[in-house]
Protein backbone atom coordinates (compact mmCIF):
# COMPACT_ATOMS: atom_id res chain seq x y z
CA UNK A 1 0.00 0.00 0.00
CA UNK A 2 0.79 3.75 -0.62
CA UNK A 3 0.76 6.96 -1.50
CA UNK A 4 2.04 8.04 -4.72
CA UNK A 5 3.06 11.52 -5.57
CA UNK A 6 4.78 12.73 -8.88
CA UNK A 7 8.47 13.60 -8.63
CA UNK A 8 8.41 16.96 -9.55
CA UNK A 9 5.74 17.64 -6.62
CA UNK A 10 7.85 15.78 -4.22
CA UNK A 11 10.92 17.75 -5.19
CA UNK A 12 9.27 20.87 -4.39
CA UNK A 13 8.06 19.16 -0.95
CA UNK A 14 11.34 18.07 0.13
CA UNK A 15 12.79 15.18 1.85
CA UNK A 16 11.33 13.96 5.08
CA UNK A 17 12.60 15.64 8.50
CA UNK A 18 14.99 13.04 9.46
CA UNK A 19 15.41 15.39 12.92
CA UNK A 20 11.84 14.03 14.00
CA UNK A 21 12.09 10.45 15.11
CA UNK A 22 8.50 9.86 14.64
CA UNK A 23 5.62 11.44 13.09
CA UNK A 24 8.41 12.13 10.28
CA UNK A 25 4.99 10.71 7.62
CA UNK A 26 2.65 13.03 9.15
CA UNK A 27 4.85 16.34 8.83
CA UNK A 28 5.27 15.32 5.16
CA UNK A 29 1.78 14.43 4.83
CA UNK A 30 0.90 18.06 6.22
CA UNK A 31 3.77 19.69 4.06
CA UNK A 32 1.69 18.00 0.75
CA UNK A 33 -1.84 19.26 1.99
CA UNK A 34 -0.43 22.74 2.63
CA UNK A 35 1.09 22.60 -0.97
CA UNK A 36 -2.05 21.83 -2.44
CA UNK A 37 -1.03 18.60 -3.59
CA UNK A 38 -3.53 15.70 -4.65
CA UNK A 39 -1.97 12.45 -3.90
CA UNK A 40 -3.24 9.08 -4.93
CA UNK A 41 -3.70 5.57 -3.05
CA UNK A 42 -3.22 2.31 -3.76
CA UNK A 43 -4.27 -0.37 -2.18
CA UNK A 44 -1.74 -2.98 -4.12
CA UNK A 45 1.23 -4.17 -2.61
CA UNK A 46 4.35 -2.34 -3.74
CA UNK A 47 6.76 -2.54 -1.06
CA UNK A 48 8.71 -5.37 -0.13
CA UNK A 49 8.60 -6.18 3.52
CA UNK A 50 11.53 -8.43 4.95
CA UNK A 51 10.20 -9.97 8.53
CA UNK A 52 13.33 -11.55 10.74
CA UNK A 53 13.51 -14.88 12.07
CA UNK A 54 13.68 -13.63 15.36
CA UNK A 55 11.63 -11.64 16.67
CA UNK A 56 13.68 -10.27 19.84
CA UNK A 57 15.29 -8.27 16.11
CA UNK A 58 12.37 -6.70 16.07
CA UNK A 59 11.05 -3.76 18.21
CA UNK A 60 7.39 -3.65 18.59
CA UNK A 61 5.87 -0.43 16.76
CA UNK A 62 5.13 2.24 19.29
CA UNK A 63 6.71 0.64 22.40
CA UNK A 64 10.39 1.36 21.49
CA UNK A 65 10.42 4.93 22.81
CA UNK A 66 8.96 7.10 25.67
CA UNK A 67 6.11 9.17 25.72
CA UNK A 68 8.10 12.65 26.24
CA UNK A 69 10.26 12.47 22.97
CA UNK A 70 7.54 11.81 20.95
CA UNK A 71 5.51 14.69 22.88
CA UNK A 72 8.73 16.58 21.76
CA UNK A 73 8.48 15.27 18.01
CA UNK A 74 4.40 16.27 18.26
CA UNK A 75 5.07 19.81 19.58
CA UNK A 76 7.21 20.59 16.47
CA UNK A 77 5.00 19.69 13.89
CA UNK A 78 2.15 20.96 16.21
CA UNK A 79 4.05 24.27 15.88
CA UNK A 80 4.61 24.30 11.87
CA UNK A 81 0.95 23.79 10.70
CA UNK A 82 -1.43 25.29 13.74
CA UNK A 83 -3.98 25.46 10.71
CA UNK A 84 -4.19 21.17 12.06
CA UNK A 85 -6.10 21.31 14.85
CA UNK A 86 -5.74 18.01 15.64
CA UNK A 87 -2.04 17.59 16.09
CA UNK A 88 -2.40 19.84 18.48
CA UNK A 89 -4.80 18.05 20.66
CA UNK A 90 -2.25 15.14 20.08
CA UNK A 91 0.72 17.46 21.84
CA UNK A 92 -1.56 18.29 24.62
CA UNK A 93 -2.64 14.72 25.27
CA UNK A 94 0.67 13.24 25.06
CA UNK A 95 2.20 15.91 27.85
CA UNK A 96 -1.10 14.86 29.90
CA UNK A 97 0.24 11.37 30.26
CA UNK A 98 3.54 12.55 30.83
CA UNK A 99 3.00 15.46 33.10
CA UNK A 100 4.58 17.83 31.00
CA UNK A 101 2.52 20.96 32.34
CA UNK A 102 4.76 23.62 31.50
CA UNK A 103 5.16 22.59 28.02
CA UNK A 104 1.91 22.38 27.41
CA UNK A 105 0.86 25.86 29.35
CA UNK A 106 3.99 27.40 26.80
CA UNK A 107 2.26 25.59 23.84
CA UNK A 108 -1.36 26.92 24.67
CA UNK A 109 0.13 30.27 25.34
CA UNK A 110 1.84 30.84 21.67
CA UNK A 111 -1.63 29.96 20.23
CA UNK A 112 -3.51 32.90 18.26
CA UNK A 113 -6.60 33.79 19.21
CA UNK A 114 -8.53 33.39 22.44
CA UNK A 115 -11.12 31.18 21.50
CA UNK A 116 -7.87 28.88 20.63
CA UNK A 117 -5.83 29.32 23.81
CA UNK A 118 -9.39 28.66 26.15
CA UNK A 119 -10.21 25.55 23.64
CA UNK A 120 -6.61 23.78 23.88
CA UNK A 121 -6.06 24.94 27.71
CA UNK A 122 -9.40 23.29 28.13
CA UNK A 123 -8.90 19.89 26.50
CA UNK A 124 -5.53 19.92 28.49
CA UNK A 125 -7.20 19.99 31.94
CA UNK A 126 -9.18 17.17 30.72
CA UNK A 127 -6.67 15.31 29.54
CA UNK A 128 -4.84 15.61 32.56
CA UNK A 129 -7.80 15.02 34.65
CA UNK A 130 -8.61 11.35 32.68
CA UNK A 131 -4.73 10.42 33.49
CA UNK A 132 -4.58 11.21 36.80
CA UNK A 133 -7.70 9.09 37.42
CA UNK A 134 -5.84 6.42 35.14
CA UNK A 135 -2.72 6.39 37.44
CA UNK A 136 -4.88 5.66 40.50
CA UNK A 137 -5.39 2.26 41.47
CA UNK A 138 -8.12 0.40 42.79
CA UNK A 139 -8.04 0.14 46.91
Amino acid sequence: MGVWIKRDIAADIGPFDTHLTIGEDTDYSCRLIRHGTRAWYSAEMRVMIHVHNNPRDQAPIGKSRTIAPTAEDMRIIATRFPEFRLLGQKYLRLCAQVGQTPQARHFVRSQNGFGRRLWFSILYRAKRLIHSFKRRKPA
